[in-house]
């Protein structure tokens, strides 16, 4: 029994011995596997707080780029638009270049008919003064025939009555020595045909159809009187009359042509007048078309200087844009790499 009890005892002191030893041997280990243990909680700490922090960065990163496709979408749309608006300002100049080619190749024309117009009004003008100058010559060459011929009638006349006269004399003096009354009534005579001489007289400077009247007046009386003056001398100035009426006529017609004539280049005239007006207006309205022109190319220059400073702004965006998506897609790649390194401890 106290070989036994003692066994136990010695046993118990080799146990003690034994779990002292184990202690010994076991504490070390303790220690690292609980440094590894805290390490370990460390490094997975580590690892959340930089996988959040990642996750976080990802979350950014993928904002900012929504952010930069939005902004680069806006720019685009506003390129789009600017060159939509750069065509239709070209399309536009076109035109306006067109008309203005054809402004001025209309002003040309507009020119050249002008030109002719005035050239043709200068011959009008000078046809109407020569015409105007023969009319005068004409009108006063009439007058003249007519002062002549008058006259000639008057000087025939005159010369017709003398002989009357000396006729009428001559019977008064036979007359007179058989009758007393025939001489008074011979006396009577010669007064009547030297007022018709003196009415004849004073109507030689007017050649009016009242002297014409007064001198047709005057045949009708030698021929009532019809016992000097010869039926072929009043034929003759019958024949004179006839004529001079006829050229007087023919004067009036051309008179009545010329006037005709010169009303029809004073229409002229005034229809030149009214086209040169028009003409003048028209290159007013060209004016102002080319101001306008000048206007909208100073527009288009501007336009274009805005659309160069905006394109070379969108090329600018696009290129920031390329290196933030490049940053971008590197940083993911590096936190993808980092995440499977850790995953893989």
């Amino acid at each position: 029994m106290q070989e036994l009890q003692k066994r136990v005892r010695m046993s118990d002191v080799q146990v003690e011995d034994i779990n002292h030893s184990i202690e010994e041997a076991t504490s070390p280990l303790l220690r690292q596997i609980q440094d590894l243990q805290n390490q370990h909680s460390v490094v997975i700490k580590n690892r959340d707080h930089a996988e959040q922090s990642m996750i976080q960065r990802l979350q950014d990163a993928e904002s900012e780029r929504d952010r930069a496709l939005q902004k680069s979408e806006e720019y685009r749309d506003k390129l789009d638009q600017i060159t939509e608006k750069l065509k239709n300002l070209e399309t536009e100049l076109t035109n306006v270049q067109q008309e203005k080619a054809d402004i001025r190749a209309q002003i040309d024309v507009e020119k050249v008919v002008k030109a002719q117009m005035e050239e043709k009004n200068r011959q009008l003008e000078k046809e109407k003064e020569e015409r105007d100058v023969e009319e005068g010559k004409a009108i006063e060459a009439v007058k003249m025939n007519y002062r002549i011929l008058l006259k000639e009638r008057v000087q025939e006349e005159k010369r017709q009555w003398e002989l009357k006269l000396k006729a009428e004399r001559a019977k008064g003096v036979k007359k007179a020595e058989s009758s007393p009354s025939a001489t008074a009534n011979g006396h009577d005579d010669l007064a009547t045909n030297g007022s018709s001489l003196y009415m004849m007289n004073n109507q030689t400077n007017s050649p009016t159809p009242s002297a014409r009247s007064s001198i047709d007046s005057t045949y009708v009386g030698v021929t009532a009187s019809g016992q000097a003056v010869s039926s072929i001398v009043i034929e003759r100035l019958q024949a004179n009359v006839r004529q001079l009426e006829n050229q007087l006529s023919f004067y009036q017609t051309q008179l009545q042509s010329s006037s005709q004539s010169r009303d029809e280049i004073s229409e002229e005239m005034l229809h030149m007048t009214l086209e040169m007006d028009k003409i003048r207006n028209e290159c007013k309205a060209m004016h102002d078309l080319k101001r306008q022109h000048e206007e909208l190319d100073a527009r288009y220059q501007a336009s274009l200087e805005l659309l160069g400073e905006r394109t070379e702004q969108v090329e600018e965006l696009k290129a920031d844009v390329n290196d933030v998506k490049e940053m971008y897609r590197n940083q993911i790649v590096e936190l993808v790499q980092k995440i499977d390194q850790l995953s893989k401890r």
